[in-house]
């Protein structure tokens, strides 16, 4: 059975980010625009924990995901009523090194908050006119022994949607997180089993009860749109319990069976017979499109598998890994240097990494040409010498300049030594026509270190291109 119930809450380290830009009209589509219109471009962040730990495990929660939950308390003057102060608490969860998630409503639209003034706050005009700070102050509390106080300075409070949907982002520019929650891309399944994150405390609106985390299994119901407009509706597990008071759990995320993040806790209501019934807004909506980002990558549809699909992590990273492998090759043929008896072949690849990521390549080569008596089509040179020399495996030019080129002069060390003999041989007569190159690329670890097999880059280049005179003449 899982049950929230009342705890003695340990002492807990409170820190307080003051808010310093007040209307947020010009930067409410910031992060909906970077999900939805550059998700292809997004970086991958790396995470310092293998795969398979997952969120929850036989204690309840995971020490590393405790790291990425947070409690939430925002305090202020509202502009309609600017002589009161308004409270606010809730929960948010970490989806980057230094961005949170949490509900709208806990942090308020800008233009619910009293805006600051020279006049009685002796702030200086043009920051007034420039940053519009807003009489608000955000509190962010983390668990004991989780992290440094000085990472929560200067955070940005960023809606997430301009849609009506129950989520924003608080960003920090100093924080550093190396562990994290991941999104999910999938819908939520009617019916299907949940799990949240949240509090075990009959105060969850008190900071302290960050310290008491604890997942509650949940069964997802559906929408009813006369009764909870947008938001998703989930019932408490059988066995499951929720004790204490309603107010606190906003903000708290909702994992599938993958620990990808679903939705977030909206609110938390009681309906007949006592039952305590979660409201959540789903994660899909926020990304208009995410579901068909897979179209966006080249050769993607065919690689997803069931754990993959939903994970926008994962499939940021699989769009990533695609265009990185993506390449432009160029075949050259460059004559022999002074002491040199063959040519040499040059092979040179572009694509959009930065740095150069492709580890080896693995080159087969055929030789075309005539070799037998009474042939009317140019045929594939196959049975000279050992057929297994056909094939070479190339890494980059040592030359630091061009760390994107492979150079051999092998291909035509075998052509003039055993193929060009062979011919002659059965056919005095008989040529090489064209060479036929089939490249299959290795990656570096760092993108992924897959062999690219699947479709082989397929170049060729003239022999003529090998002779000494063909050379002199092209000088």
């Amino acid at each position: 059975m899982t049950r929230l119930r009342a705890s003695e809450a340990p002492s807990t380290r409170v820190v307080k980010a003051e808010r310093s830009a007040g209307s947020q009209n010009s930067r409410t589509k910031v992060l909906s625009v970077l999900l939805f219109l550059a998700a292809p471009l997004l970086p991958v962040w790396a995470q310092d924990f293998p795969d398979d730990v997952g969120v929850f495990n036989e204690e309840g929660v995971a020490d590393w995901a405790k790291t990425a939950f947070f409690h939430v308390s925002v305090n202020g003057k509202l502009d309609k009523i600017p002589s009161e102060d308004a409270t606010r608490q809730g929960k948010a969860f970490a989806i980057a090194p230094n961005l949170l998630v949490t509900s709208q409503h806990i942090v308020g639209d800008p233009g619910e908050w009293l805006r600051k003034t020279n006049k009685t706050d002796h702030i200086d005009l043009a920051v007034e006119r420039a940053a519009r700070p807003l009489v608000r102050q955000v509190q962010i509390t983390r668990a004991e022994g989780t992290g440094s106080d000085s990472d929560f300075a200067n955070p940005m409070i960023l809606p997430v949607s301009p849609y009506p949907i129950d989520t924003a982002a608080i960003s920090f520019s100093s924080l550093r997180l190396k562990r994290y929650f991941q999104l999910s891309m999938c819908g939520i399944q009617e019916g299907q089993n949940y799990t949240a994150l949240m509090t075990n405390s009959q105060k969850p609106a008190d900071p302290r009860s960050i310290d008491s985390q604890e997942p509650v299994q949940l069964i997802a119901v559906g929408t009813d749109p006369k009764n909870y407009e947008s938001l998703y509706i989930f019932d408490l597990k059988p066995g499951s319990l929720l004790e204490g008071e309603l107010e606190g759990h906003d903000g708290s995320p909702i994992f599938d069976s993958e620990d990808n993040v679903v939705a977030v806790v909206s609110a938390v209501i009681v309906i007949s017979g006592g039952k305590h019934r979660i409201l959540a807004t789903p994660i899909q909506p926020i990304f208009p499109g995410a579901s068909t980002l897979a179209a966006l990558g080249p050769d993607i549809a065919g690689h997803f598998d069931t754990n993959m699909k939903c994970s926008l992590f994962d499939t940021v990273k699989r769009i990533k890994n695609e265009v990185s492998a993506h390449a432009i090759w160029t075949v050259e043929v460059e004559p022999p240097d002074v002491g040199d008896t063959f040519a040499k072949i040059r092979l040179s690849y572009e694509n959009v990494e930065e740095t150069p990521n492709i580890e080896s390549v693995e080159v087969t080569y055929y030789f075309w040409g005539k070799d037998q008596d009474g042939q009317e089509n140019i045929e594939k040179i196959r049975d000279y010498d050992d057929p297994h020399k056909n094939k070479i495996v190339l890494y980059p030019n040592l030359d630091d300049s061009r760390p994107r080129e492979f150079l051999t002069d092998e291909i035509i060390r075998i052509g003039k030594q055993l193929v060009m003999p062979h011919v002659k041989t059965a056919r005095p007569e008989g040529f090489i026509q064209h060479v036929e190159l089939k490249i299959i690329p290795t990656l570096s670890k760092q993108s992924g270190g897959r062999i690219l097999d699947k479709r082989p880059i397929v170049r060729d280049f003239p022999w003529s291109l090998t002779e000494r005179r063909a050379l002199a003449a092209s000088k």
